[in-house]
């Protein structure tokens, strides 16, 4: 199986903001426009929304399945290394690598998961961003 390595750029400046790795590049380009955790790159995300945008995603490289790990730290280092101020909250890697939540966080993330598909709102947003996702992908 193949992995795809990707960044996602503010599509005013074209500068490069999150690199990121995926299966399935629709439906991680969904989770990154939905995103509800506090992270950098969510309100990065999120402003761009405000404006009626959504951030451009470029696939960079397709490795291995057995040599993402390695390629994605690559690619965020090399890119770090250009001046880019990517929002990436670790080395990459894993998802996490050098990065641990505390007990404190891990709950509050988990309450709002749990709030998030009960939520009324959430069903009304999700068709909003339905929509964007439907031109987006629509080529």
């Amino acid at each position: 199986m193949t992995v795809y390595i990707y960044t996602l750029s503010d599509p005013t400046t074209n500068k490069i903001r999150y690199v990121g790795k995926t299966d399935d590049l629709k439906e991680r380009f969904r989770g990154h426009v939905n995103c509800k955790f506090k992270r950098h790159s969510r309100n990065w995300i999120l402003s761009l929304k405000r404006k009626g945008l959504l951030p451009v995603m470029e696939v960079i490289d397709i490795v291995e399945n057995d040599e993402w790990q390695f390629w994605e730290q690559y690619w965020i280092s090399q890119i770090k290394a250009w001046g880019f101020n990517v929002t990436n909250l670790t080395v990459g890697g894993d998802g996490s690598l050098g990065h641990k939540h505390s007990e404190e966080t891990k709950k509050i993330i988990s309450f709002h998961s749990k709030k998030m598909w009960t939520d009324e709102n959430r069903r009304v947003e999700a068709s909003k961003m339905k929509r964007l996702l439907n031109n987006f992908f629509s080529y």
